[in-house]
């Protein structure tokens, strides 16, 4: 693969430049005549920067995001599948497999992910140069998926305890599980 070239910081920074590019052509539609075009474009920036960079893992996220918003899950899970199989330990993109398989209607399948994503992030949590809070924060979101709201607002709750000075931060994520149904993620 590209990624293992000897001037690979030359492509990985290729790679992050079309990754760019394609965030941009989403958030910016004025260069487009309406949505569909923008996602087809940046779907195409977005193989791109994978082809040059294989390793580039946000590269594959926002491929996984604008095909998840076009309703293509087939595609999304065989995205999401290269994704875990070339970065080990990926507890994000075990999550966003849940959220395709929950899509699909497989909620069995989405559980289980779930669950090994929260394992993933509580084995990073041990390490000692985890950035913890953050970790924590997408422990109480798989705890919202799998347990619901009252209990993950109940460990919300606790963090704010054990961070007064992310009061904001915490406070915040709050307001995103609150714009969410109970254990259901809204896309679109």
């Amino acid at each position: 693969q590209n990624d293992l070239k000897p001037d690979s910081i030359k492509f990985k920074k290729k790679s992050i430049k079309l990754n760019d590019e394609a965030v941009k052509i989403l958030f910016d539609k004025t260069e487009f005549a309406n949505d569909s075009i923008a996602r087809v474009r940046a779907l195409l920036l977005l193989d791109e920067a994978i082809k040059i960079d294989s390793s580039y893992h946000v590269a594959y996220t926002n491929k996984i995001n604008i095909l998840i918003e076009k309703k293509e899950y087939d595609s999304a899970l065989r995205v999401v599948n290269e994704l875990i199989k070339r970065k080990d330990n990926f507890a994000e993109g075990v999550t966003l497999r849940g959220f395709i398989y929950n899509r699909l209607g497989k909620d069995i399948l989405a559980q289980k992910e779930y669950l090994i994503a929260k394992d993933m992030y509580k084995k990073r949590l041990s390490s000692d140069h985890a950035e913890k809070l953050s970790i924590k924060l997408n422990l109480v979101f798989l705890t919202f998926l799998i347990d619901g709201r009252e209990k993950a607002i109940n460990e919300l709750a606790q963090l704010l305890d054990e961070y007064p000075d992310e009061r904001q931060r915490i406070k915040f994520f709050e307001s995103v599980l609150d714009s969410m149904k109970n254990g259901e993620i809204i896309l679109n």
